[in-house]
């Protein structure tokens, strides 16, 4: 089981991504092998070999790299399912079994990959309940399932180590309330798009989605509604003295010690730049860290499980615990050990209690700034990114992009080597400075003036200029080079306005605006005196006037928002529906206009694809709609008489011809998988011509199978009825000859399967 755990790790690159973070430990592995003992099993015949085995771990790592499509996937199960189902002989049906094992093993496969890396396309494919059914029983338990579930998150971001390479990424881990068919309660949430806003550990959801073994990707119901609803939202406290406990961990052949205790109690709690030193400086004393430093504890895993850190966290925990620490008492944790290489440099739940953070041993330990980074994901606290827009300093997000960590002059940027105060926007949603006393909104022409967010005073640190074409805000802060942390300032933030645009969520990212844009240079990116930064799309225009050391005045002013179109919003619903050949299926396409508030009303054009021999007809050709407003129309697509089964495409497209950023396309799928055979069904005992004797029973049992899956079997002696069984596959009764009549009697079968087909089966036996 160890060599085949380690063969995955080094052959497929998603097995070794999910056991590098929280909650995929050792048991997990050993829940998966009885997983995929438990399946072997129930297909009752040798599928599963070693073969097949290697063949679904290489199809994974080779996924997207000439494999076959999710859509030919499908199509494959589908002819493989009816070949194993029409079998007629117990080789054939060995033989067809064998290769729908292949297929569906792969399949699941792909899948598994795509709800994590492209859960659209996830969703786009599934396959709809009712096509399930007609599958048959072997395969049923490597189908994805759809399910409403509800539990508690876990939310944690993973960050990239100092020297890149690996992308930045938040998982969301479902704790659910009951198990799935499959018999999960730990669910990884993979959301088609943004996550909804202000999700943070602890918070109590309701999902609606597709599972597949424990990735489950969130999914709007049939009647409507999105996937994913909260139920309770978690509490979050920043402010105070925060309990916390670091312990420190090693491997039975590694049992190095890097730095001491001591040095790690400087990192986190008693040096001048230490994790508590930032937050008391940065909260005005309002937030502090004290709390404890233990181990060296070398846990009972070799360094193979080194970046598993939901195991590295138990058996820290359960070491602490045995030397007499009461962890249960922390409300933070955070674990380091004396091993890097796991791809990533640090990762931290956003929010929890208690809350965690994992830093694995890189080349500056000591310096506490990737501390301060986790630890601000703990306290809710997102990243700080840079807004790209070319030559631009603001265009529509289209013509943008971001960089993650790209705010230097925040520690939730790039914390490697910069090691500043949260800039004036995160203080402000963790409560460090007041909505009320330290910022002031701006609506109106005028002049204002502000002084620095490092200093504790109550003027005015912030202005707020509303931005209503993303339902953002511009925050506008003065830095200067004070304390320990600010000192180091690079000179345009000392010297000018910084303009972050903000949500007002604290979990969600702040964005700088280069307001030197062309450069590449976010170190420049603040207003200079007598330079200016405009929003033409929102009418806004703020220059800086002058700075001193204490202050810095600008000037606003609102010349009325031009016109600024943009790419409309486009979907169809639902994302996949079945029929059958010659079926019509109906589609919602729903179309928003995003244009800003002054643009006249848009002219779109409605207009479908399907496939070749098929029609869409659509209820109106066209859609008229103001800036902000959404409308719908009707598909209604119909399939030819005769069909191949398939996954099949269809696109809904909308255009205003009159400008050219006004057009969007949309896909759905229509899944056709029609039962056309029926039954077959063998009388298992007594066999044809058998001659009964005696006066006792006689086992009559008949055995049937069918692609949609058995709706009933009846039993029938002489015409008359005995023994109706539904939803099973076998039936059997006790036949009491005593009094029966000498001569020749009839036993008749009769299964009818789930598309309404049935078929018979008869033997006559003679007493």
């Amino acid at each position: 089981m160890d060599d085949m755990h380690k063969e995955m790790l080094a052959r497929n690159g998603l097995y070794k991504f999910w056991h590098s973070i929280p909650f995929i430990s050792f048991f997990h592995f050993v829940i998966l092998i009885g997983v995929g003992s438990y399946i072997a099993l129930s297909l009752q015949m040798t599928l599963l070999d070693q073969a097949a085995q290697q063949a679904a771990v290489s199809s994974s790592a080779s996924f997207g790299q000439g494999r076959s499509s999710l859509a030919q996937l499908n199509a494959q199960l589908f002819a493989a399912s009816k070949r194993y189902n029409n079998a007629r002989t117990d080789a054939e049906r060995t033989n067809h079994g064998a290769a729908l094992s292949d297929i569906a093993v792969e399949r699941k496969t792909a899948f598994l990959d795509a709800a994590q890396n492209s859960p659209h396309d996830f969703l786009l494919n599934v396959l709809p309940e009712d096509v399930q059914e007609k599958l048959p029983d072997v395969v049923q338990s490597l189908l994805e399932e759809e399910v409403n579930v509800e539990g508690e998150l876990t939310v944690i971001h993973v960050d990239p180590p100092a020297e890149g390479g690996y992308a930045e990424r938040t998982l969301y881990e479902l704790d659910a309330d009951s198990a799935t068919a499959a018999g999960h309660t730990r669910l990884h949430l993979h959301f088609d798009g943004d996550a909804p806003e202000g999700l943070v550990t602890g918070t109590k959801v309701k999902v609606h989605g597709i599972a597949l073994d424990q990735e489950l990707v969130p999914m709007a119901a049939a009647g409507g509604g999105g996937g994913t609803t909260v139920t309770t939202q978690a509490a979050a406290t920043a402010t105070g003295p925060q309990k916390t406990l670091v312990i420190l961990l090693n491997f039975t052949n590694n049992t190095s010690q890097p730095f001491t205790v001591a040095q790690t109690a400087d990192v986190v709690f008693n040096g001048i730049r230490s994790t508590d030193a930032f937050y008391e400086e940065s909260s005005f004393g309002s937030l502090s860290l004290y709390g404890d430093v233990v181990g060296w504890y070398t846990i009972p895993y070799d360094t193979t499980y080194a970046c598993n850190v939901d195991v590295m966290a138990a058996a820290a925990d359960q070491a602490a615990t045995a030397a007499g620490v009461a962890v249960s008492t922390y409300p933070h944790k955070i674990y380091m050990w004396n091993q890097a290489g796991c791809g990533w440099g640090g990762m931290g739940t956003i929010g929890g209690n208690p809350s965690q953070a994992w830093i694995p041993s890189h080349s500056n330990n000591a310096d506490s700034s990737v501390v301060s980074h986790e630890f601000g994901h703990n306290i809710l606290a997102h990243h700080a990114q840079w807004l790209k827009c070319g030559a631009k300093a603001i265009d529509s997000y289209a013509n943008c992009t971001i960089d993650e960590y790209g705010d230097r002059s925040d520690v939730m940027g790039y914390m490697w080597g910069y090691y500043f105060q949260f800039v004036g926007a995160r203080k402000l949603g963790e409560s460090w400075l007041s909505n009320v006393s330290h910022m002031q909104t701006v609506t109106a022409n005028g002049t204002y003036t502000i002084s620095p967010s490092e200093t504790n005073d109550a003027n005015v640190k912030l202005l707020k200029i509303a931005k209503p074409d993303t339902n953002e805000s511009y925050y506008l802060s003065f830095r200067q080079a004070v304390g320990a942390f600010d000192i180091t300032l690079p000179p345009a933030f000392v010297n000018g306005v910084g303009i972050h645009l903000w949500n007002g969520s604290v979990t969600s990212q702040t964005k700088l605006i280069d307001t030197t844009p062309g450069d590449n240079n976010p170190l420049n990116a603040p207003l200079a005196d007598g330079t200016s930064f405009a929003d033409p799309a929102n009418g806004i225009t703020i220059t800086q006037l002058s700075h001193t050391p204490t202050t810095v005045t600008v000037s606003a002013q609102f010349t009325g928002a031009q016109c600024v179109p943009g790419v409309p919003n486009l979907n169809l619903s639902p994302l996949t529906q079945s029929g059958s050949s010659g079926a019509p299926k109906i589609y919602t396409l729903t179309l928003k206009n995003t244009d800003s508030a002054t643009c006249p009303s848009a002219a779109y054009a409605l207009s479908n694809t399907v496939p070749s021999g098929w029609t869409g007809t659509l209820s109106t050709p066209s859609l008229t709609l103001a800036p902000g407003v959404q409308s719908s129309a009707t598909i209604t697509v119909t399939p030819p008489a005769i069909v191949t089964d398939g996954t099949y495409t269809v696109t809904g497209r909308a255009v205003d011809a009159s400008v050219g950023i006004h057009q969007a396309n949309t896909a759905a799928t229509y899944v056709s998988f029609t039962d056309v055979t029926p039954p077959t069904v063998t009388i298992t005992s007594p066999a044809d011509g058998a001659v009964i004797k005696g006066k006792g029973n006689v086992n009559v049992s008949a055995y049937a199978s069918d692609s949609s899956g058995i709706a009933s079997i009846i039993l029938k002696i002489d015409g008359t009825t005995v023994k109706t069984c539904t939803a099973v596959t076998s039936c059997s009764y006790k036949w009491t000859i005593n009094k029966i009549s000498v001569g020749s009697h009839t036993v008749v079968a009769t299964a009818t399967d789930k598309a309404g087909f049935t078929s018979s089966a008869s033997v006559t036996v003679t007493k």
